[in-house]
C-alpha cells in the first residue's frame, strides 16, 4: 500500500511500533457499557466544568477538519494540566488499566515494555457538529501503542451519522459498534480510522491513546516525550487569536 510519508515504515520498526500496513491486520475491539449512562453524564458534565472554566486546552475546526472559531468540530485536551487525573483518579486509573487489559488479550503491544513508561499520552473530548467529519486520507494516531474511544451521545437520538470506520484483516471498511452512549472500542493506534459526516445533532466521544512515554498534562496532543512548553496559557493565547482573526 501506499505509504503516508517515505520514512514510515523505519520510523515504526525503530520505536518498535506495527507499521500501518501491518496494523490493518488487527482486529477492533469493542467493549459495550464501559460506563454507565449515569457515568456518561458526570464525565460530560466535568467536560463541559473544563470547558467552560478555561482550564483544557482546546481546538476548534471546520468540518473539514481545518482549523476555525466557532467550527462545526470541537476538540478538548482533558489532560492539560493533569487536571483529569486529579480530578477523576477512578477513572483515569480505569482507562489505563482497561486499554492494557485488551492489549493483553489481543495484540501484545505491551509485552516487553517497562510498565512504568507505559502511560496515557492524550485524554480527549471530540464534539462533532452537522458536517463535520475525520476524512484524512490513512488517518491513524502515529506514535501510539493502543487507542481507545467511549462514546458519550446516544447514536440515533442525539445525533445521526458520524459513525467510526476502521479497515479491518478482511480488507473490508467496518463502522465500529458504537452503538450506545458508554459503549467503547479499542484499536491498535495505526490502523486507518476515519469518522463519517455527522448529519445531525452533535457526536460526542472520548479519545484515549497509550504510549510509550511520559504522563503528559500540556495543553495539546504532543508530540515529543521531552519537555514540552505548551501550557493552557498558550493554549488560552492562541484560541483568542483565532477568534480575533475572524473578525477580520
Amino acid at each position: 500500500p501506499r505509504l503516508r510519508n517515505p520514512e514510515e515504515v523505519e520510523k515504526c520498526r525503530a520505536l518498535g511500533l506495527p507499521p500501518p500496513s501491518e496494523a490493518q491486520r488487527t482486529a477492533l475491539v469493542s467493549w459495550p457499557n464501559f460506563l454507565t449512562v449515569e457515568e456518561v453524564s458526570k464525565l460530560r458534565e466535568f467536560v463541559k466544568e473544563q470547558q467552560d472554566g478555561h482550564m483544557v486546552g482546546m481546538l476548534e475546526r471546520g468540518a473539514s477538519g481545518r482549523p476555525m472559531a466557532n467550527g462545526e468540530w470541537r476538540t478538548s485536551f482533558l489532560h492539560t494540566g493533569s487536571n483529569f487525573k486529579l480530578r477523576q483518579p477512578e477513572l483515569y486509573a480505569r482507562l489505563r488499566e482497561a486499554i492494557m487489559q485488551v492489549d493483553s488479550q489481543n495484540w501484545l503491544l505491551c509485552k516487553g515494555r517497562e510498565v512504568t513508561g507505559l502511560n496515557l499520552r492524550t485524554i480527549e473530548s471530540h464534539e462533532y457538529g452537522p458536517g463535520a467529519e475525520l476524512r484524512a486520507d490513512q488517518h491513524y494516531d502515529a506514535g501510539s501503542l493502543v487507542t481507545m474511544d467511549i462514546m458519550l451521545a446516544e447514536p440515533g437520538v442525539e445525533f445521526t451519522g458520524g459513525e467510526l470506520y476502521t479497515t479491518e484483516p478482511d480488507g473490508k471498511r467496518e463502522a465500529a459498534p458504537l452503538l450506545h452512549a458508554g459503549d467503547a472500542v479499542f484499536f491498535v493506534s495505526h490502523k486507518y480510522h476515519n469518522v463519517a459526516p455527522v448529519t445531525s445533532g452533535r457526536r460526542w466521544v472520548m479519545v484515549t491513546e497509550l504510549w510509550e512515554g511520559p504522563e503528559r498534562g500540556c495543553a495539546h496532543r504532543c508530540v515529543t516525550t521531552g519537555e514540552c512548553g505548551y501550557s493552557i496559557h498558550r493554549a488560552n493565547a492562541a484560541q483568542t487569536a483565532q477568534a480575533v482573526m475572524m473578525l477580520g
